[in-house]
């Protein structure tokens, strides 16, 4: 968490195998291998300058103990969050690794944050009747469920209108993402989950542009949640440089 806070880019996975020859007779020669894996500690370089930094503590309005209270609250849920979000911005390399680590954790937040009183009760008695399915003791019954059941008029609100109201917070602390981001990432959703498109080189930079939105907004609302006033990051674009474009003063 701390290195989150700080924007201190951990070091890559490192998975290196040594061998030493070893001579059993005279016709037969075998390497032993010893694995090393590396990565699981920080990067052993220089820490970002103070103005590279997300946060430091005492800045944006809030100290360790209210950020340490609020993780503590919602421990799993934060480790979940920053888990993908560093993911993204700092192992996954191609594309749609970015893309399909990144949506799964967003929606489930943005369900549990932006979805109103009676569509929250719908989302909890469907996940209660299907958990009840799969658990019958006879399988033929989940079997059943899955083949013929299927939900109609449903109460439960899109990925797209979820996102509209989590950007509506984020506009009004000086953060612009634009009207179409929300359809545009729900239309990438269903195309990447249930077809494999075509896609030229204005549909890379689009995506690309998608993918940057969907993990901005989960980095954002985290810190949100961790109890940061955003306003302040819209002065600050050197620890959030990839972002700058959602930024109102940095991509003016």
């Amino acid at each position: 968490m701390f290195g989150f806070l700080a924007g201190y880019r951990p070091k890559c996975p490192d998975f290196t195998v040594w061998t030493d020859a070893l001579e059993c007779d005279d016709s037969q020669t075998f390497d032993s291998g010893e694995l090393s894996i590396g990565g699981l500690r920080w990067k052993h370089n220089k820490f970002p300058h103070p103005i590279e930094r997300i946060h430091i503590c005492g800045r944006h309005g809030v100290t360790l103990k209210i950020v340490l209270t609020a993780f503590a609250a919602n421990r799993s849920d934060f480790v979940t969050r920053i888990a993908a979000v560093e993911d993204v911005r700092y192992f996954s390399r191609m594309l749609n690794e970015k893309f399909a680590r990144v949506i799964p954790v967003l929606e489930e937040y943005l369900k549990s944050q932006f979805s109103e009183g009676e569509e929250q009760n719908y989302l909890s008695k469907k996940d209660n009747f299907f958990d009840w399915i799969d658990q019958s003791p006879d399988p033929d019954i989940a079997e059943f469920a899955r083949k013929h059941i299927e939900l109609k008029d449903k109460k439960s609100p899109s990925l797209s209108t979820l996102i509209s109201r989590s950007i509506h917070p984020l506009e009004s602390a000086g953060f612009r993402f634009g009207k179409s981001i929300p359809k545009l990432i729900q239309k990438r959703r269903g195309a990447m989950f249930h077809s494999m498109p075509e896609l030229d080189d204005k549909d890379v930079r689009s995506w690309l542009v998608e993918t940057q939105a969907a993990n901005a907004l989960l980095l954002f609302h985290t810190l949100k949640d961790l109890g940061l006033l955003l306003v302040s990051f819209c002065e600050n674009v050197h620890a959030l440089y990839e972002y700058a474009v959602f930024l109102k003063k940095g991509g003016a």
